[in-house]
């Protein structure tokens, strides 16, 4: 199967595409999914780049499990089952698996993945597949931090980073919830948040400082996502109230357990630090939400498992709203199909009509050598019936092979998928010019290239 993989630590170019990874083998109480749709979370770019906290395995986490396959995400349907599960082959199905983690090489970077029963969910058929697996990760961690507080109707929670994958989730499922939602997000993306996922209040950071804001109006819950927001979250807390912390870069679990220690000291308000668990049945609640039409997701962009690079770059700004989704991860690069039968060469597929462009080209290059380079060139060429085969075999084989060609790089460079444009461009036009001049020495004879060449004592 295709999957993305990584040998060691370091940036975006460590990702590889590599064609025939081998299927992972299902256990018993274990489903393999074929899969739609996966996503990239700031997770699997901190477990790539080796930048995990030593509290959670640290830079050399993955020692020994290499080649690792990210991804921990997934939508798709089902492969195989146990025989009696309650889930069939074709089944619509999304999870979050443990793999985000680095307790295995397995991923969802992938065509395949296994998934314990109890991790999946089904996928309503108003919900489409090819988005779903940007849902598991975010939307788990948003309902687990919410329902650590208790929540009750009518009750206030804050949403920090309410614009990233986790707090727009949060924001969208407390008023699910019935709970008054405040949302901290930047100057584009306050309107929104307030319009689009219904925020109640919402507060732009480079305008105000919310713990200022509500200091007289305290929260019954605080979603917190980023790493240094901690006191403020808890100055603007009810006694009462609860703090949930999701594990960041930032996260100090010294901090954590004090202020644990604290509470249960009568002093101050609960405390979570959430790192999110896989759960089938809270997704497939999500997944009905979403159905209902109560929770979107956002889709900030969407990239090929091909360009999982780009991906991740996308996700390392920082400045995502959403989530960052991959899709087409059963595709395969293969040549393209130039003759459909019953069908002329030019309209036998869109490809070859692309190919006019380059006839245009051909013919205005015949043109520019007549009164050129090569003068009375046309002379030579006209004449010929043939010369519409001609062109046409030219050009099917400069297009072809320099698609096949720029098909390839890819695979070659997996983690430059621009390869795959610059390699169409520098492969076709190479191969064009050397058609070109084959078809010129067979239509006209090598004299056209060099016309002063006497042979046999004349000049031909």
């Amino acid at each position: 199967m295709q999957a993305v993989v990584i040998n060691s630590t370091g940036g975006p170019e460590v990702l590889q595409l590599v064609q025939e990874h081998p299927i992972p083998k299902r256990a018993a109480g274990q489903v393999l999914v074929r899969i739609t749709s996966s996503s990239v979370n700031p997770v699997d770019t901190q477990l790539r780049a080796g930048t995990l906290p030593e509290t959670v395995g640290g830079p050399n986490a993955l020692d020994g499990k290499y080649p690792k396959v990210l991804g921990g995400d997934l939508a798709g349907t089902v492969e195989e089952a146990d025989e009696g599960s309650q889930f069939k082959k074709g089944d619509a199905v999304a999870a979050l698996t443990p793999y985000f983690w680095h307790d295995t090489q397995q991923g969802t970077y992938a065509q395949y993945a296994v998934a314990e029963e109890s991790h999946l969910a089904r996928v309503p058929a108003a919900v489409d597949p090819a988005v779903a697996g940007g849902l598991p990760l975010v939307a788990l961690t948003a309902w687990q931090a919410l329902q650590e507080g208790k929540p009750q109707s009518g009750q206030r929670v804050l949403v920090l980073a309410a614009s990233g994958g986790v707090g727009h989730m949060a924001v969208q499922l407390g008023k699910s919830l019935g709970l008054t939602v405040v949302a901290v997000a930047g100057p584009s993306n306050a309107a929104w948040a307030k319009e689009a996922l219904g925020a109640d209040e919402v507060v732009d950071y480079t305008k105000q400082d919310f713990a200022e804001v509500y200091r007289q109006q305290p929260f019954d819950i605080a979603i917190d996502c980023l790493p240094d927001a901690l006191d403020k979250c808890l100055s603007v807390l009810k006694p009462t109230g609860h703090y949930s912390h999701i594990q960041n870069l930032g996260t100090d679990p010294a901090v954590m357990q004090r202020l644990r220690q604290q509470h249960e000291a009568g002093k101050g308000p609960s405390i979570s630090h959430i790192f999110v668990t896989p759960n089938g049945a809270q997704l497939e609640h999500v997944l009905q939400l979403m159905a209902d039409g109560k929770v979107k997701l956002e889709v900030a962009k969407v990239f090929p498992l091909s360009e999982v690079a780009d991906a991740h770059r996308q996700v390392e700004t920082g400045h995502t709203r959403g989530k960052v989704v991959l899709q087409d991860l059963g595709s395969k690069p293969v040549a393209p199909q130039y003759f459909a039968p019953g069908q002329s060469v030019w309209r036998s597929n869109w490809l070859l009509l692309k190919g006019n462009v380059w006839y245009v080209a051909a013919t205005v290059l015949t043109y520019v050598c007549n009164y050129t380079v090569f003068p009375g060139f046309i002379t030579y060429v006209v004449p010929f019936p043939a010369l519409g085969s001609w062109y046409s075999l030219l050009l099917v084989a400069t297009y072809g092979i320099g698609d096949v060609t720029g098909k390839l790089l890819p695979l070659w460079r997996p983690a430059r998928p621009q390869a795959t444009v610059l390699g169409l461009a520098v492969a076709r036009l190479l191969l064009f010019l050397a058609l070109f001049s084959v078809a010129l020495l067979l239509q006209a004879g090598p004299y056209v290239f060099f016309p002063a060449v006497e042979l046999g004592g004349c000049y031909k």
